[in-house]
């Protein structure tokens, strides 16, 4: 069962990127303007492509066994989730945006990719157990491939909530 789950995993894995294009594309289509799930979007998708371009020479540069080459590889991820992290709230600050669901859950799953990388780079380093591997492996993916149904549902959310409003319901 967590042979065929975490496989199921690795194929969803490899479209996430092209999902979360997707999702920007209807954002962009259906929103019209800039909102919190326009920004959140384009965070989101942007973050998605630049992993995408990166993972290749990161993974060669982290091929090593020396804690350098480990650092090169977890403080890349870092740096790069951080940055789409502090991308999305000065974003949502400078053009004055409500923060959605939707938002919170991107920064969310920015903390959580964060921590998931501290963790296992601490674990590989210095307690050099490799215990929290799996955990790691599947958290990645976990928090990746379930970002896409939670920011669908986020919006679903949001657009119904604009609908009550302009039907005068709440």
């Amino acid at each position: 069962m967590e042979q065929s789950v975490s496989q199921l995993l690795l194929i969803a894995g490899e479209y996430t990127t092209c999902c979360y294009l997707g999702l920007l594309l209807l954002a962009i289509i259906s929103e019209r303007k800039l909102t919190s799930v326009s920004v959140t979007m384009a965070v989101v998708a942007l973050s998605a492509c630049v992993a995408s371009l990166a993972v290749s020479p990161l993974y060669k540069w982290a091929s090593d066994t020396d804690a350098l080459s480990k650092f090169s590889w977890y403080g890349s991820w870092m740096v790069l989730d951080l940055l789409a992290l502090w991308l999305l709230i000065s974003l949502h600050r400078t053009l004055g945006l409500r923060v959605s669901r939707m938002g919170l859950a991107s920064a969310a799953a920015l903390v959580l990719l964060v921590v998931l990388q501290a963790a296992d780079f601490i674990d590989v380093v210095t307690i050099k157990s490799n215990l929290f591997a799996p955990i790691y492996q599947l958290g990645i993916l976990s928090v990746n491939v379930g970002l896409i149904p939670l920011l669908l549902f986020y919006w679903w959310q949001e657009l119904n909530i604009r609908k009550s409003i302009r039907l005068g319901e709440v």
